[in-house]
């Protein structure tokens, strides 16, 4: 039964890890909205700092107590030092995020993420067409990005999506909607 739980544990660290590795969280889901996306990111790494932390508490408690081949114990042994760097690489990385600035506001199908710089008084603004999917699925077009803004705002008017910052930015028609995201 120890082997067993030794294989789980193993396997869900390398999930865990192979994560980590991508560049985009949660290996690239896009899913309901940008907003709760979001928040499952938040949530999703704290979850995978903790089962890092104990899956790493779990390994150098039950190798030990495994009859292994001498080989298989230092595989072991440095997969259990891989998960520890791991675990302290997300606890730095959660620090870091606990200091950026980000928030996604969407209006119809314009999500707008503004990340506010902490050494200045404006923010940078990227401007997305979100684009639906079969199953609550979506996918991000990147349509304008704003350097250096002080606030922005999204409205619909004359068939049209419009982005008001220093001046009026025109987003996208109506019907070029449709033909963006497919």
């Amino acid at each position: 039964m120890s082997r067993l739980f030794l294989s789980i544990a193993l396997l869900i660290a390398a999930a865990l890890t192979l994560d980590s590795l991508i560049s985009v969280p949660m290996y690239g889901l896009q899913w309901h909205s940008p907003e709760w996306m979001a928040q499952a990111i938040t949530v999703f790494n704290v979850t995978k700092l903790l089962l890092m932390a104990v899956i790493t508490g779990y390994l150098w408690w039950a190798i030990p107590k495994c009859e292994f081949p001498p080989l298989m114990t230092m595989a072991l042994q440095f997969f259990m030092l891989l998960c520890a760097i791991h675990t302290l690489a997300l606890l730095v990385g959660r620090q870091n995020l606990l200091n950026d600035e980000q928030s996604i506001h969407s209006v119809g199908p314009i999500a707008v993420v503004t990340v506010n710089e902490q050494d200045s008084r404006v923010s940078n603004h990227v401007v997305y067409l979100r684009c639906q999917r079969p199953l609550g699925f979506y996918s991000l077009h990147e349509l304008l990005y704003l350097p250096n803004q002080n606030a922005v705002s999204v409205s619909s008017k004359q068939g049209g999506w419009y982005l008001y910052a220093d001046r009026e930015y025109k987003l996208i028609d109506d019907s070029a909607i449709t033909t963006t995201c497919n």
